[in-house]
């Protein structure tokens, strides 16, 4: 995979958003997700351990963690399985997010919206969207 890609910037939404924190929301959330599906790369997680613990167990939002991290979703952020996955799959998220929320801006940041998108990416990533079975995605998720 190639390296230092930015997939997407806050800069990108902040006129949007109207403010930095409703503009980190989506990306924070896929973050968040990234978190719990073990796709961050271990630099990343080394760099931002306390964050990265704290998103993981709801503690605080990803858009924190996004912020922490410079605002910016990089390839360098995301394991060689994460990259594969941002690389086939962001163009299509911010859709997708608005698809489940109605709206891309002035969702609340929470555990609840959280677990909507969680869903939708999660069923991107093994693979049904794209006609893959279940069963080999797990496979591969578990070898990486």
């Amino acid at each position: 995979m190639p390296h230092n890609i930015v997939y997407d910037t806050l800069d990108n939404h902040l006129t949007d958003a109207g403010d930095l924190a409703q503009a980190a929301v989506p990306m924070g959330m896929l973050l968040a997700w990234s978190a719990g599906m073990h796709l961050l790369a271990t630099e990343f997680q080394q760099e931002h351990e306390r964050t990265v613990l704290r998103v993981r167990m709801q503690e605080i939002a990803g858009s924190e963690l996004l912020i922490a991290a410079g605002g910016d979703l990089r390839s360098e952020m995301f394991t060689s399985a994460g990259q594969s996955f941002m690389e086939r799959y962001y163009a299509q998220y911010l859709g997708d997010f608005e698809t489940v929320f109605g709206q891309r801006y002035g969702v609340a940041d929470n555990p609840s919206n959280y677990a909507k998108i969680a869903e939708t990416l999660t069923r991107a990533y093994m693979g049904r969207n794209r006609g893959e079975g279940l069963v080999s995605r797990l496979k591969q998720w578990f070898k990486n």
